[in-house]
């Protein structure tokens, strides 16, 4: 099962890139300026933690308020969220600089912001 599951992912890395190549130099420059200032906002919507179901999940173990907002704030301080994110988007982050997308002044504003590239 995770031999087919890497197969999987080496799939779509695959289709993902070649997409990618093909598709920003497509666009137009306003195609560009209303696409590329959200793309780290789908990043994250992908490899950020679901905050709702992990908060969920520690009341129904038993724990009060207070205590899941304090396990909440130790285990999913933003630093480490963006630095998990950004190590777990690596291959998609090199597929947009390889289309040139990091080029594109607002694209690479908005990945700078994020925190996804210094």
């Amino acid at each position: 099962m995770v031999a087919d599951h890497a197969v999987d992912e080496a799939k779509h890395h695959t289709y993902f890139s070649t997409l990618l190549r093909h598709l920003w130099p497509a666009m137009t420059q306003r195609e560009r300026e209303l696409a590329g200032p959200y793309i780290p906002q789908l990043i994250f919507a992908f490899l950020e933690p679901d905050y709702t179901s992990a908060a969920l999940g520690l009341r129904a173990a038993g724990l009060g308020s207070q205590e899941v907002e304090q396990i909440m704030s130790d285990v999913y301080a933003r630093d480490r969220i963006v630095e998990d994110v950004r190590r777990g988007a690596g291959p998609t982050l090199q597929y947009f600089i390889e289309a040139g997308a990091l080029r594109h002044g607002a694209t690479l504003e908005a990945f700078q912001e994020s925190g996804l590239i210094a």
